[in-house]
């Protein structure tokens, strides 16, 4: 039934992975793309103003279902007040096949930070046609020693794929450093036409070599448990994340820290 339900989504647009603002990593699929909260190079698809340094690559099966391999790839790189990121991710499937490329650039100024992205989006769908376009995003931080606050908004120019306006996504978050070595998050996620859909995430750093992520996401109602083990610039971090109506989502990330 579920594999049913992910075909005729499919073949009822094009826009299946843009549609949705899938996580990118293990970590952000454990708090619902709470970007704050993270320090996976990966954050900058939510929010361009942030750019963590480092390297990592993401595998997982979407809604446990091994038709949709969902694979990761992405790199931060900051010198004195300046970001860049690269990254990647591929869908892959027997009857579909979406690329998105995203180059990002942000600069820090005092207590802000904000950024920019393009996104290189290409779709194929076996027997049918391929297609691409170009997104852009924008966003800016604002954060003080135990505060940060931020908002972005994903597609500003209202690009448009198939001559369909793709969506537009408005994220905000608000990240409060409780201890030194805990942090919880709150924040929304509104796409037009649809309603807000509201987050909360915590982390806790159990030891220098342990951190535990946990979220809640209403509308749709989903909770995310994540672990990331630490050794020296290595990491390895395994999430899940149930769904409401389809099957729990387990990702495994593996990341170098620069």
């Amino acid at each position: 039934m579920k594999f049913v339900l992910i075909v005729l989504l499919f073949f009822s647009t094009s826009l299946f992975c843009i549609d949705l603002n899938l996580s990118p990593s293990a970590n952000l699929n454990a708090v619902f793309n709470l970007a704050l909260i993270s320090d996976s190079p990966s954050a900058s698809i939510q929010n361009p103003a942030i750019i963590n340094a480092g390297l990592e690559i993401s595998t997982t099966y979407l809604f446990n279902m091994n038709e949709l391999p969902l694979y990761n790839f992405h790199f931060g790189y900051r010198y004195l007040k300046l970001g860049f990121h690269f990254g990647s991710s591929i869908l892959e499937h027997p009857f579909y096949r979406e690329i998105i490329n995203n180059i990002t650039l942000n600069c820090e100024f005092r207590n802000f930070e904000a950024g920019g992205s393009v996104r290189h989006i290409f779709n194929e769908v076996a027997g049918y046609h391929s297609t691409s376009s170009l997104v852009f995003d924008g966003g800016f931080v604002w954060k003080n020693k135990h505060l940060q606050t931020a908002f972005s908004v994903k597609n500003f120019t209202k690009s448009k794929f198939e001559n369909v306006e793709l969506p537009i996504f408005y994220l905000w978050e608000m990240c409060y450093l409780v201890t030194e070595k805990s942090k919880i998050s709150l924040g929304f996620e509104k796409q037009n036409q649809f309603d807000f859909s509201i987050k909360m995430g915590g982390r806790y750093d159990v030891f220098q070599q342990l951190t535990i992520y946990s979220g809640y996401q209403y509308q749709p109602n989903r909770i995310g448990v994540g672990l990331d083990f630490h050794l020296e610039n290595y990491n390895l971090e395994y999430s899940i994340q149930t769904h409401q109506f389809l099957g729990i989502t387990h990702y495994v990330t593996i990341g170098y820290a620069l």
